[in-house]
């Protein structure tokens, strides 16, 4: 989809979000919400404009379209402070993922270079600062929503530190590490959501369950496309993971195989363990827990009354495990 904004200019959009109606409606707010927020006139231009780039290059928006829904899930409209609390979900995320590209040496996001790669690691790193920055200050003030925001980039720091200097081998090392990395980002989107529009606190609870088994199925599904997905469809290199040695649920599957058979590690060499985890048998068991993690957030919503916000919740879930981006 052609998407107007960031000055005028025509940013192509390929999403699997825009093919749900109400997403793709709040992605629109959400992008135009975004481009206006994220610069700091103070800055040299080189800083916004390494930022303006990226956030044009395009992305699913997928935490911000959560934190929407969830605010409408009862049937309210949204507030200018939810939209503004999706806003601040992204700039964290995005943040997030220059740094991540900063640690993996990656060469292109989004189908265009890295800011490290393009702008030097100064810029990329100062401008990473700049949306953690800005996507503070944006929040409200108001019902611990700045504590919220906090608690969640500690996690994701945390989440970071385990995959880069952590002992991550296990399904379960994996589980615990995805929980803080990507799923605590996606709980903060249902939880900033319900609580700037004032949602109760039963129904709180019900969305906050949704996004921590969104996120973990999110993950996994990443994990498999890195391996088998389009480099065209994902707008990155793929294999990217395996090549660096990052956990992945791949390898943490594989592991777990090996360490059941007597001596199987020590018998196994290191081209061998890569192609134990591209096996159909591990994907598939791979692909299996995604689904049971997007059905568990499916079960937690799916007694809330029927409207907008809900469904659109539901068919998020549906497709986030068939995604090819």
């Amino acid at each position: 989809m052609l998407v107007e904004s960031c000055n005028g200019k025509k940013i192509n959009e390929v999403s699997w979000i825009e093919q749900i109606p109400r997403a793709r409606l709040y992605s629109s707010l959400i992008e135009r919400r975004l481009t206006s927020l994220a610069r700091i006139n103070s800055f040299p231009s080189v800083f916004n404009d390494s930022i303006m780039e990226l956030l044009c290059a395009g992305g699913k928006l997928i935490r911000p379209v959560l934190a929407l829904c969830a605010s409408e899930v009862t049937g309210k409209r949204h507030n200018v402070c939810v939209l503004d609390a999706a806003v601040a979900l992204e700039m964290i995320h995005v943040s997030s993922l220059i740094l991540d590209d900063i640690i993996d040496e990656s060469p292109k996001r989004r189908g265009i270079g890295t800011l490290h790669k393009k702008y030097g690691y100064d810029v990329a790193i100062v401008s990473a600062g700049m949306l953690l920055l800005r996507a503070h200050r944006s929040i409200g003030e108001t019902r611990g929503m700045r504590r919220i925001l906090y608690d969640t980039t500690f996690k994701l720091l945390l989440g970071q530190a385990v995959e880069t200097r952590g002992d991550v081998y296990t399904e379960k090392q994996y589980i615990r590490m995805i929980q803080f990395k990507t799923a605590s980002l996606f709980e903060a989107s249902m939880k900033l959501g319900a609580v700037a529009n004032k949602l109760p606190d039963s129904v709180t609870l019900k969305l906050v369950e949704y996004g921590r088994n969104l996120g973990m199925s999110f993950q996994i599904r990443d994990d498999i496309l890195d391996m088998i997905g389009s480099p065209r469809m994902l707008q990155k290199p793929v294999r990217m993971d395996l090549g660096k040695g990052k956990p992945t649920i791949l390898g943490a599957k594989a592991y777990d195989s090996l360490k059941a058979t007597p001596n199987g590690l020590a018998k196994i060499g290191k081209q061998s363990l890569v192609k134990l985890t591209m096996s159909r048998n591990i994907l598939d068991a791979a692909n299996q827990l995604a689904s049971e993690y997007a059905h568990r957030a499916i079960a937690a919503v799916i007694d809330l009354k029927s409207t907008p916000g809900k469904r659109c919740l539901v068919e998020l879930a549906e497709k986030a495990t068939r995604r090819d981006s």
